[in-house]
């Protein structure tokens, strides 16, 4: 007899023999003697989560057609790539329960139907922003970033596949979906610069035509509820690869000297202090940006 937790239960069985046409295992017996000596317990099934019983029911039909429709509500029958489950292990257990904890069928799927306190997650996507995201959840982006700190540091950069939380309230019963997908993916191609003196300064000329490769890319999407919360590279196979672009850069002079192109990067000459008191203008040939003394110049 299942008994949930914290529950005892007494019984003096009592039975009587017979002869019959068809003979029962030991199980079966122990039942029968059981079912025979009490209007205490029933047949019933118990709903199981994740190994904890939490619902027992005399509507085991009911529930099971309950269960698959949840389920039927991700399939999609023309998609072999789609496989749906319950992000739970669900387990419906056919056993004798005792009466007192036997729930209407209704009462059963009406919790499964609710929500409960559990944090929910949500997978980064390519173009993903605080308002987009915050509003795809009907969130503020307060309310979105108190909910993910790392939100808030400027240097964050919305990494595709990184993760944020989304909710703390989800669906009681949760259904998962795995959908693998195959793309085909550029491989940008590269550059490279060759310097001779055999051109002028400042011509260049193409030596080979660059061209972008390819790539062959197996995703993996997981989805609770609906909701992408996870995204893994299951494969990666090369189609044809990057042609490399070679240009020529002229580093002669007319006065038979050689020149070079710089290869750095401009930047702010002082980190940090943005203000400026006089930008260059008319006979003030500066750029007055105000730091404290000795702060160093960079640039």
């Amino acid at each position: 007899i299942v008994l949930v937790q914290d529950q005892d239960w007494n019984l003096e069985p009592t039975f009587t023999l017979a002869s019959a046409d068809t003979v029962m295992d030991v199980n079966e017996t122990a039942d029968a003697i059981l079912m025979a000596s009490s209007d205490e317990i029933q047949e019933a099934v118990g709903l199981e989560l994740d190994g904890q019983l939490v619902a027992i029911t005399d509507g085991g039909d009911e529930l099971r057609q309950y269960l698959d429709s949840r389920k039927a509500e991700y399939e999609q029958p023309d998609n072999p790539n789609l496989r749906v489950e319950f992000l739970q292990d669900v387990q419906v257990v056919d056993g004798l329960y005792a009466s007192e904890t036997v729930r209407g069928v209704q009462d059963v799927i009406a919790m499964l139907s609710g929500v409960r306190e559990q944090q929910q997650d949500y997978a980064i996507q390519a173009g993903d922003s605080l308002t987009l995201v915050a509003s795809r959840f009907d969130l503020t982006s307060a309310q979105l970033t108190e909910l993910n700190p790392k939100l808030a540091d400027p240097s964050y950069n919305w990494p595709i596949g990184d993760t944020l939380v989304v909710h703390q309230e989800v669906p009681y019963l949760q259904v998962k979906t795995i959908e693998t997908q195959t793309v085909e993916e550029v491989v940008p191609f590269t550059k490279q610069v060759n310097r001779t003196n055999e051109l002028n300064y400042g011509k260049t000329r193409v030596v080979q035509t660059g061209a972008d490769g390819a790539d062959q890319v197996t995703y993996e999407y997981v989805r609770v509820n609906g909701i992408l919360t996870q995204v893994t590279e299951v494969e990666r196979v090369r189609l044809y690869d990057p042609v490399t672009e070679i240009t020529e850069e002229g580093t002669r002079l007319p006065d038979g000297g050689v020149g070079m192109l710089g290869t750095g990067t401009w930047t702010w000459p002082v980190p940090g202090y943005t203000y400026v008191s006089q930008w260059m203008g008319g006979r003030h040939k500066g750029t007055d940006i105000c730091a404290p003394r000795g702060t160093a110049i960079v640039a």
